[in-house]
């Protein structure tokens, strides 16, 4: 509803937030810009992973220079395991190119952490890959408790790249379904990279895939050890039966710790595809 009063202009919208946002870009936005002269945005995003927002800044400190000498605005928006970033012209499309130019080169810059441009999920960045190169994926997940093929299977036709997933919160499952060794688990420990490895190998076996995630670790509160710190998580992948693992500390929070073993899971998932040294 639009009211005027005052010299001054009220709209009022429904709470839902995708009726009004609907609302908004087809009836109100219309009629802002039809009587006011209001300045032209233009806005383009790009999405990173695995580097927190300050380690980012200091990594683009001149990058930003850049920016802010061609009258532009940059936002940072963090969120658990991601910053996007949204570079702002006031000139409409004018800039475009050289916005375009500036995002290339944060891509050069840091392809192990840049994810893409826009704001496309990143399982969902990552089935396209898979089935642009008819590759299939399975997880053996621990501590993301099926978080990452849930991530897959959020995404209509992942059937076409994702063959499924074995759940091994505990060590018998680790050992009766991903064929990991009890003896290895007893040596190395349930949070190792050892373990991790011969998860992801097990499962590549079990599901027939040509890569297979796999997580072990301790997501927290508690579970805690001498030492293995809470938020430790290795990762692994295997493919064509060789594996590549590493190990990520995170923080005290269980939640966000499974959220951030996701998206980083996922992340060097895409790095393996692509063929990027992290």
């Amino acid at each position: 509803m639009w009211f005027e009063k005052e010299g001054r202009v009220y709209i009022s919208m429904p709470g839902v937030p995708y009726e009004m946002k609907t609302i908004f870009e087809e009836e109100a936005l219309p009629k802002i810009t039809q009587n006011f002269d209001t300045a032209v945005l233009y806005h383009r995003t790009f999405l990173t992973q695995g580097i927190g927002e300050s380690f980012l800044a200091q990594q683009l400190e001149d990058w930003e220079d850049k920016i802010e000498a061609a009258g532009m605005q940059l936002a940072y928006l963090p969120a658990p395991g991601m910053v996007k970033m949204r570079i702002t012209s006031f000139k409409g499309q004018t800039d475009a190119q050289l916005i375009q130019s500036l995002i290339d080169e944060v891509k050069m810059r840091m392809p192990a952490h840049f994810v893409c441009e826009g704001e496309m999920p990143i399982a969902a960045l990552v089935g396209e890959l898979l089935k642009a190169n008819g590759k299939t994926v399975g997880t053996v997940e621990s501590c993301t408790g099926g978080n990452i093929a849930a991530a897959f299977v959020a995404n209509s036709g992942s059937s076409d790249y994702f063959e499924g997933s074995l759940l091994t919160y505990t060590i018998d499952q680790k050992v009766s379904l991903a064929d990991v060794p009890r003896a290895l688990i007893s040596e190395k420990g349930v949070v190792s990279k050892e373990v991790a490895e011969a998860m992801a190998l097990g499962g590549l076996k079990k599901l027939k895939t040509d890569y297979c995630i796999a997580t072990t670790g301790i997501v927290g509160p508690t579970g805690e050890t001498d030492t293995v710190k809470m938020g430790t998580v290795w990762f692994a992948i295997a493919r064509n039966g060789a594996v590549s693992s590493k190990m990520h500390i995170f923080g005290d929070n269980r939640e966000r710790n499974i959220q951030m073993s996701v998206l980083t899971a996922l992340n060097f998932l895409r790095c393996e595809l692509l063929e990027i040294n992290q």
